[in-house]
């Protein structure tokens, strides 16, 4: 493979409601392939609990899956437990007007705005509050070449929340990621998860002199020369690329503790349990070089094993690979059952 070729960027303005729309294409020649949304949350009880729900990333016009996890700190034995059983591939419903973008299903809502949007699901029993940081998302663009035969146009956005889940009154560390590739394609197929990336990096930290940072930062798999971090720093966002981050593990291979360095800072993150295991941590970020102690935090990490593409077979034949019992970890390999074991 020759020198590999991608482009990441801030967006030129912020995002506008044509944008969020189901319909809206970045570049010619793509169609949508996923729209992602994640929250990694703390309630007042002190309990910790994540949630996702997915749309167009298997099929288009459908909610591929949502899940919604209680997360069990100093666990990373497993997937952590659900906190009800979330619908499943659902044709969704979408109405766009010139003020929002809504996505809902039979349990669950989704309404999009520039700068803000709204989630309930579970009928009710998750209800967030997101504002979005940072008046520009990020972006990155891989063409067409030589060991990539599809193109891809990925958009994200940070950012942060308040709400409820089961009546517990709940902060926390939010994204909005839009992807788009060809007709036909769908998300597991794109460059991203066959070809790219090794390391995905979700935080936020505030700070006790009432600054915050958030960001996203993805590093290239062995022989992919790619690496990147976008960082929103109290309302200021820009772009690194290259970054490095430097990864210890447990003695089966689970990410423990993590250090970015986009250049500017070096951010640490200490793992303590697991979300959608094995690739799936989350934690704290311990302290931000130069920076004042941090107060509140979130993180996750998604870590893709060596054999990530025996991973992704088995999930595109459609099975449930995170499913206890399934699979397990051996070293920097995942071992699933039935499948390369």
């Amino acid at each position: 493979m020759g020198k590999f070729q991608f482009e990441v960027g801030l967006l030129e303005a912020p995002i506008t409601v044509a944008e969020y729309g189901h319909d809206y294409l970045p570049r010619e020649g793509l169609h949508a392939t996923g729209i992602y949304t994640d929250a990694f949350l703390t309630g007042e009880s002190g309990r910790r609990y994540q949630g996702v729900r997915v749309f167009d990333d298997a099929v288009v016009g459908q909610t591929q899956h949502g899940s919604f996890i209680g997360l069990v700190p100093g666990d990373t034995s497993g997937p952590a437990p659900e906190l009800w059983t979330a619908s499943m591939m659902q044709p969704y419903e979408y109405h766009e007007t010139d003020h929002e973008v809504r996505f809902s299903g039979d349990e669950w809502e989704v309404v999009i705005q520039p700068g803000h949007w709204t989630w309930v699901d579970g009928g009710g029993r998750w209800r967030l509050e997101v504002e979005n940081l940072g008046e520009r998302g990020y972006y990155f663009w891989v063409p067409v070449q030589e060991g990539f035969p599809l193109s891809q146009y990925h958009r994200g956005e940070m950012g942060r929340c308040t709400g409820e889940v089961d009546g517990d009154p709940v902060c926390g560390c939010t994204y909005l990621d839009y992807s788009w590739g060809p007709k036909g394609a769908k998300f597991i197929d794109l460059p991203l998860m066959r070809k790219m990336n090794r390391a995905w990096l979700l935080w936020y930290a505030a700070f006790e002199d009432g600054g915050y940072i958030t960001g996203a930062a993805r590093e290239g798999r062995e022989g992919v020369d790619w690496s990147m971090a976008y960082v929103v720093d109290s309302g200021e966002a820009r772009i690194h690329s290259p970054t490095a981050t430097d990864v210890s593990y447990d003695d089966r291979g689970i990410v423990q503790r993590a250090v970015l360095d986009t250049g500017v800072e070096k951010i640490v993150f200490e793992q303590d349990c697991s979300s959608f295991w094995p690739i799936h941590t989350n934690g704290r970020v311990a302290e931000v070089s130069g920076r004042a102690p941090v107060t509140d935090s979130w993180i996750e990490i998604e870590w893709m094993p060596d054999n990530a593409d025996a991973m992704f077979d088995a999930y595109d034949e459609g099975k449930d690979i995170f499913a206890a019992g399934n699979i397990k970890v051996d070293g920097q390999q995942v071992v699933i059952q039935g499948v390369n074991s």
